[in-house]
């Protein structure tokens, strides 16, 4: 508390070389993803959701992954207006077994209560077996 007062600026460099020293490096790291394991555990019928921090971006490692498991892949980065495209992306990728990544969840914060219907609707639907949803989202209240 008394370097929060005095020296606000150095407090996170102060808990990272505290935990770095009670705990080790390793708790510094953020866990690397392992998307053969996800995808492995994954169906057709749930997303893989993928919660964001600053400066995290998955899509590079879902576009390699996806060119290694020989998958087609379309993204598209949600926000004002998106949601009609998303939807029919969506329906023709469940009859073809396309993967879909939607992006940035948390800028259609108004679309969120439809793409939670249509989620819900695959557990219904004839879905292709290889067809894959991912969506990306900093964690904000209106994510589902």
């Amino acid at each position: 508390l008394l370097m929060k007062a005095l020296r606000p600026d150095k407090v996170m460099t102060l808990i990272k070389n505290y935990v770095a020293e009670t705990l080790g490096e390793a708790f510094l790291r953020p866990p690397q993803l392992d998307l053969s394991s996800c995808f492995s555990e994954s169906s057709c019928r749930a997303p893989i959701v993928f919660i964001l921090s600053p400066g995290s971006d998955p899509l590079a490692q879902l576009r390699k992954f996806a060119e290694e498991m020989h998958a087609t892949i379309h993204t598209m980065s949600l926000g004002q207006g998106q949601g009609p495209r998303a939807k029919a992306l969506l329906e023709v990728s469940t009859r073809s077994g396309d993967w879909v990544v939607l992006e940035n969840c948390h800028l259609s914060a108004s679309w969120m209560p439809e793409l939670g219907k249509l989620v819900a609707d695959l557990q219904h639907a004839n879905v292709h077996s290889n067809f894959r949803l991912c969506l990306t989202s900093y964690p904000v209240s209106s994510f589902p």
